[in-house]
């Protein structure tokens, strides 16, 4: 069976419990407020992923965030998931170093192993 992230959004916290490993996210949204532009959000963000049915092997993530209609990369992070990972996984990006530069439409997307898995659509706007 083949993997399938079934979920990848952006979160104000991810709250991780250490006994149960339980994930608790605080703050969804789908538009990022900022006071002006070129910016970096004053407070911390994240990108969670949830990826189920994750194949054997050492495996490779990259979540890039795309600006506008031309879909200039902003953002990249790539990070390298262990051979002795489970089936599933947890995926927690803090992405507080992605500079904005213009308004609109905003996406996130998710490539595992070269192959894009998951994306979505966000707003950034002007705090007036």
């Amino acid at each position: 069976m083949a993997e399938n992230v079934t979920m990848f959004v952006a979160c104000d916290h991810v709250i991780q419990d250490s006994a149960t490993s339980k994930i608790t996210l605080v703050g969804l949204f789908d538009a990022l407020h900022l006071n002006r532009l070129p910016a970096q959000p004053a407070s911390p963000w994240f990108l969670f992923a949830k990826i189920n049915n994750f194949g054997a092997g050492q495996r490779n993530l990259k979540i890039e965030i795309l600006e506008g209609a031309e879909g200039d990369v902003i953002y990249t992070t790539r990070q390298e998931i262990p051979s002795e990972h489970g089936s599933s996984a947890n995926i927690i990006v803090g992405t507080q170093t992605a500079t904005f530069r213009s308004e609109g439409p905003h996406t996130a997307k998710l490539s595992l192993d070269g192959v894009e898995m998951a994306e979505f659509q966000f707003d950034v706007r002007l705090i007036s």
